[in-house]
């Protein structure tokens, strides 16, 4: 597709750059979602999307220091490119956010992801490095991206403005509540169902191909266009933790390049557990 090669990347250009020493790759484990491959690509550096990104005690991201001993146990450095990748496409772009939130510079992401790199019969590996104390890299940190992240009391009082659009990134069933979860999964996490009001609804998988490379530039801006989803608004994408809504932000803000997109990673978990929070169905 005729995207951005300075954050989407594909296999023919991680082919000839897996091996850089100043290039990390990044899978983010599934669990509970089962892996549905057993190869890994080579070099790559698996990190479990909860133990290792989310803060020890509160639901929170790891950021400064935090985040420093995470690059530093993957042997990251402040000027590496990091390429992010996942069998579960919503949790690459789970860990890009992450690492823009942080403001690492160099993030890329790989189109198709570890299963279309295993179906080219590109090189491969049995074990992933994990992340250790024994790295011997140096991160330096920095302060948080808060233009891109929201919480829920700027979501309430954006409910009142006329130049906010809510996007939610979930199933059909989920948006119009009759399921807090998608269908083949347990449904829980949160008291009541049903949407933010006023949200708009386009469910993150739209955005890409059955081979799990994006659609076209082209392709998408019809997908938003045709929703009245415009760049000249302020986009706050959510879905029920978050995980699905970074897909959608990473569509309109990295491949669209909307300049004013935020994600809300309270989401539903959060906001359908809320006392006196308007809700729609």
């Amino acid at each position: 597709m005729e995207s951005p090669s300075d954050i989407l990347v594909d296999t023919s250009w991680l082919s000839e750059h897996y091996k850089d020493q100043d290039l990390k790759i990044i899978e983010i484990d599934t669990p509970p979602l089962t892996r549905i491959i057993t190869k890994y690509i080579p070099n790559s550096w698996v990190i479990d999307w909860k133990n290792n990104l989310w803060h020890i005690a509160k639901r929170d991201f790891v950021v400064r220091a935090d985040f420093k001993r995470l690059m530093e146990s993957v042997g990251i450095s402040n000027n590496d490119t990091i390429v992010c990748c996942s069998t579960i496409k919503q949790f690459a772009t789970y860990v890009y956010w992450i690492l823009k939130y942080n403001n690492h510079k160099d993030v890329r992401l790989l189109d198709g992801g570890p299963e279309k790199w295993i179906s080219e019969g590109n090189p491969v590996a049995d074990d992933p490095h994990r992340p250790n104390e024994y790295s011997k890299s140096k991160y330096e940190i920095s302060d948080v991206n808060s233009k891109i992240r929201v919480f829920r009391d700027y979501v309430l009082k954006s409910l009142q403005r006329n130049d906010v659009i809510l996007l939610d990134a979930r199933s059909p069933e989920e948006y119009q509540g009759t399921l807090i979860n998608v269908p083949e999964l347990t449904q829980e996490g949160s008291l009541r169902a049903g949407r933010i009001p006023r949200a708009k609804n386009i469910y993150f998988e739209e955005n890409v191909q059955p081979d799990g490379t994006f659609k076209s530039i082209s392709s998408l801006q019809n997908i938003y266009s045709f929703k009245n989803i415009t760049s000249d608004k302020e986009i706050i994408t959510y879905c029920r933790m978050g995980h699905r809504a970074t897909l959608v932000w990473f569509v309109l803000s990295q491949l669209l390049r909307y300049k004013n997109v935020k994600l809300y990673d309270g989401s539903w978990t959060e906001w359908g557990n809320l006392v006196n929070v308007p809700i729609e169905k």
